[in-house]
């Protein structure tokens, strides 16, 4: 028996832990709820543990020569992903000549001309009176 199936084997939930007054309701809630929890009939644990001792052994079956197969793998995958990268790296298309200034400039200034239209002209009093505002905007006093 391990000692992980020594601690899954323990009754005593509360064992190890300090002296506070908090811990008889958790205690409590614990065996009840253990004891809420359907119990595995012998056979049935047993039947587990063959199980799981059956799938060690398979994984052990392998012997030395699935970690080096493991190995081996791993290698080859680093080695193609590598060769990949390389193949990526310098293996791209030559890139296109820049085409030739043939073309009209792009123009970024445009005369406009107002027609029918007042020019417009700027309000006749401030859009924020900063005398109502100074107190949001003046240095800390």
């Amino acid at each position: 028996m391990t000692n992980e199936d020594a601690n899954l084997d323990r009754d005593d939930v509360t064992e190890g832990w300090p002296d506070e007054g908090g811990n008889a309701e958790l205690a409590q809630f614990a065996r009840n709820f253990a004891r809420s929890i359907p119990q595995l009939s012998p056979q049935a644990i047993d039947r587990v543990h063959e199980r799981m001792l059956q799938s060690r052994r398979r994984a052990r079956a392998g012997g030395p020569w699935a970690g080096v197969l493991a190995g081996l793998s791993a290698a080859a995958a680093i080695l193609l992903a590598i060769g990949l990268w390389h193949a990526v790296a310098t293996c791209r298309p030559a890139m296109p000549e820049p085409p030739v200034a043939t073309q009209t400039p792009v123009q970024d200034t445009f005369t406009v001309a107002f027609t029918g239209l007042p020019s417009p002209k700027s309000p006749d009093r401030p859009l924020v009176n900063l005398g109502e505002v100074e107190s949001l905007v003046s240095p800390i006093r």
